[in-house]
């Protein structure tokens, strides 16, 4: 998603509408911090070492 607004946006200066590449650009702060908290959320729901648990025997 990040890649997506980041290439609209370029795109939208690259064709001098300066208002709708500058919008997209402050979408993209947005939808790239949601993406390092997205990861960060996941990282604490799974543990920092995921790889160290022992599995569950009963599955």
């Amino acid at each position: 998603m990040t890649a997506g607004v980041l290439t609209a946006g370029l795109v939208s200066f690259r064709r001098g509408n300066s208002q709708l590449g500058q919008k997209l650009m402050r979408a993209r702060v947005v939808v790239q911090g949601a993406t390092v908290a997205l990861m960060v959320g996941t990282a604490v729901y799974y543990g920092q070492h995921p790889w160290n648990k022992k599995p569950d025997p009963s599955v």
